[in-house]
């Protein structure tokens, strides 16, 4: 068992599992950067290897983070000590899958059914989409495997539960959507 976590340092826990998860992508991605730089490779090229390892980078610190700055709990018990009572392992895996199979399905919709016939705007996510093949399937996996489990663990997870160590529910979901928001 963990040990009890001070209400006036719940939210702090939750806002460093946010840093992590921050940070996790910002150093995942790096390596990059200094290959970029050592061989003289196109940093667009590269685009889609940056945010593939940037996704990666983002639910190790979500996962890291969770065990540090929440009693360095195991893998087991992290949906239980982050308040999600009555889950498992077994309806969250469900749960991810049906919203993945939802997002591959409002995906194909909008890229095959009624694809966009406008100009893109030139956006980092845009770039990575038009860039390649493999650019393109890297922004759809974005979407629909990092994206989803990554905000649960993190926002509804950490932070919505370091909050609520601190304030009511209704502050605690209040703040951590304006987060979620201005993100």
């Amino acid at each position: 068992p963990s040990p009890p976590i001070n209400p006036a340092r719940g939210p702090l826990r939750g806002m460093m599992v946010f840093v992590a998860w921050l940070g996790g992508q910002f150093v995942a991605a790096v390596p990059l950067g200094f290959y970029a730089g050592a061989t003289g490779a196109d940093l667009d090229e590269l685009l889609p290897w940056v945010y593939l390892l940037s996704g990666l980078g983002g639910v190790a610190g979500v996962y890291f983070g969770t065990r540090v700055f929440f009693g360095g709990i195991g893998a087991g018990s992290i949906p239980a000590q982050l308040g999600w009572r009555g889950t498992t392992w077994r309806s969250a895996f469900v749960a991810s899958a049906v919203g993945c199979v939802w997002g591959l399905l409002w995906f194909a919709t909008n890229a095959w059914v009624f694809p966009f016939e406008g100009e893109w705007p030139e956006t980092p996510m845009t770039e990575l989409m038009t860039s390649s093949w493999f650019g393109f399937y890297m922004w759809a996996a974005l979407l629909v495997v990092f994206a989803p489990p990554t905000e649960e663990l993190l926002f509804r997870g950490a932070m919505l539960y370091g909050f609520m160590q601190r304030w009511s529910a209704p502050t605690s979901v209040f703040l951590t959507t304006v987060i979620f928001v201005a993100l």
